[in-house]
Formats: C-alpha cells, sequence, structure tokens
C-alpha cells in the first residue's frame, strides 16, 4: 500500500502535543502477524501517536498500534486496518448515528 500518512499529536522530549506528526510512506500487510494488520518499515510513528489514523486517498485505513522508537534506522510501524471483518459493524453504527 503506497502513500500512507500517519498523523497524531505526540508528547515527548521532541514533541509538545500541539503539532501535528505527519509521516509519508508505505504499508506491507502483515498477514504472518495476525489479520487486519499493516506494517511500514520507511514511516515510523512517534511517541503518543497509537489510535492516530492512518490516511491513504483520503479515507482512514488504519490506526497507529505501536512503533519502534524514531532512533532506530530499521524502524517500523504496525497499525491495525479499518476493514469490514473486523469493523464493519461499528463503522457502521458510527455512520448512522452521524446522520440522524
Amino acid at each position: 500500500m503506497r502513500g500512507l500518512e500517519l498523523l497524531g499529536y505526540p508528547v515527548g522530549r521532541s514533541y509538545p502535543g500541539t503539532d501535528m506528526y505527519r509521516c509519508l510512506g508505505d504499508a506491507v500487510d502483515g498477514g504472518a502477524a495476525g489479520p487486519g494488520v499493516l506494517v511500514t518499515h520507511n514511516c515510523q510513528a512517534a511517541n503518543g501517536t497509537s489510535g492516530g489514523p492512518a490516511v491513504r486517498a483520503g479515507v482512514v485505513a488504519g490506526v497507529v498500534s505501536s512503533s519502534s522508537p524514531l532512533r532506530e534506522p530499521a524502524g517500523f510501524t504496525v497499525l491495525t486496518r479499518l476493514t469490514p471483518r473486523p469493523f464493519g459493524r461499528l463503522l457502521a453504527r458510527a455512520d448512522h448515528v452521524m446522520r440522524h
């Protein structure tokens, strides 16, 4: 999956929690790690961005679950996919509530 954008408002030594962190990279299916998992090796999420969106083509494709420290040159980020299988009912309910 090319062109995946990780977004969040991390808090830590280098991040005040008020500035949006943005990282643009690519992700691969992490099928061996479990269903609905994406892994990116060229875009690492900063500490505190867990739960932040992973956006592709204007659509939220997943959420940040965990990441290696930014200082690791061979780092990664694990994302939970928002696919119909695990999240379909939740997303349908949210759509229904927002429309009414």
